[in-house]
């Protein structure tokens, strides 16, 4: 059986100990922040409040001695007749949206901050580089990453409100995307896509134990896509003949936004098309992980792509594809059994 623990520590890294998580829950998703909770009896020696308190104190998650989730606590509930706390907490992406943009009233220029034809991840490092040389009291990480080959024009106005996480997540959606994520030792990892293929896969009759089904068909079949080069506004009109003939013509629009040249354009707009006109099928998929298997972290990861295959409803439909997992939700019983339900929202499945 895969031993699960949860230790603490200070807000300096050094470990307080390991408590006996019960009721451990953990939900995992692509380029957002983590979720923990777990309960902890009073009688433990670090059910206190200082080796709990919230954003004072730290968590990491371990199965076996892979670390899965790592951050700081964010929330604590007791009661006068209660000996247990419900302790929860998020992963290290949470700092980052506790942190908005520097802004000096008295020197409003100081950090003005503009880049252009610059590639994401150096927009990036940039930004995290002026945060972190203008306090002294932040959380310790490390943000060094290859170009992913976005290119763009960025700024960020006086006195600007949103958050370092917010900012993150808007670049990550600018065409083609990428995606990101802080390690359990607090590395800012960016890469074009999470694309592994393990071998790992959901059957039916083998490890599938549940499979949820939502078809909401096609989002279009005909795209307009536009975008703003250096000199003008360009866009591209493309259509799927095969689509439209068997769902009617439903047209949609795309914004790419900064875009380099016409042929740009005419990639983003084939590449969004090629989505659009195929049915989005959004499936949750459930096994649980027998005991001494590899499972999450050690085997799969969110981001990874793997084979689902399952009937739906008494042969209403077949699934039979390979899906990229966005959402992870891990249940821990108190004797160790675990439970884990795989999303695949907004993947792309054949008609």
């Amino acid at each position: 059986m895969a031993l699960w623990k949860v230790t603490h520590s200070n807000i300096g890294f050094v470990e307080q100990g390991e408590v006996g998580a019960r009721d451990l829950d953990i939900q995992i998703g692509l380029n957002q922040a983590n979720q923990v909770g777990y309960t902890i009896n009073t009688s433990e020696q670090l059910a206190t409040k200082e080796f709990t308190e919230p954003y004072a104190t730290d968590f990491t998650v371990y199965r076996g001695s892979t670390k899965i989730i790592a951050g700081m606590h964010t929330n604590v509930q007791g009661g006068l007749t209660e000996h247990d706390l419900k302790v929860s907490g998020l992963s290290y992406e949470h700092y980052l949206d506790r942190i908005i943009w520097p802004f000096d009233p008295s020197n409003i220029t100081q950090f003005r901050f503009i880049r252009t034809n610059t590639d994401v991840t150096v927009i990036i490092k940039d930004m995290l580089d002026t945060i972190f040389t203008s306090y002294t009291d932040e959380l310790v990480m490390t943000y060094t990453n290859n170009p992913v080959g976005i290119v763009m024009n960025f700024r960020i106005d006086l006195a600007d409100t949103e958050t370092i996480f917010s900012k993150i997540q808007t670049l990550s959606q600018a065409a083609p995307g990428f995606d990101f994520w802080i390690t359990p030792d607090r590395a800012l990892r960016i890469v074009p896509k999470r694309d592994n293929t393990p071998a790992f896969q959901l059957v039916e009759g083998i490890n599938l134990v549940d499979l949820t089904y939502d078809n909401s068909g096609p989002d279009g079949n005909v795209v307009l896509g536009i975008g703003q080069t250096a000199a003008s506004k360009v866009g591209k009109v493309l259509s799927s003949p095969t689509s439209k003939t068997k769902y009617r013509r439903m047209e949609i629009s795309k914004d790419f936004g900064t875009v380099a040249n016409q042929a740009a354009v005419d990639a983003l707009t084939q590449a969004e098309l090629d989505r659009a006109s195929t049915p989005v099928k959004r499936i949750t998929a459930k096994t649980y992980v027998e005991p001494d298997d590899v499972c999450y972290g050690d085997l799969v990861n969110v981001g990874d792509t793997i084979r689902v295959q399952g009937t739906i409803s008494d042969g209403y439909d077949d699934i039979d594809d390979y899906y990229r997992i966005t959402t992870a939700h891990i249940s821990v019983s108190d004797v160790g059994d675990e439970v884990i339900e795989f999303g695949f929202n907004e993947v792309q499945a054949g008609a």
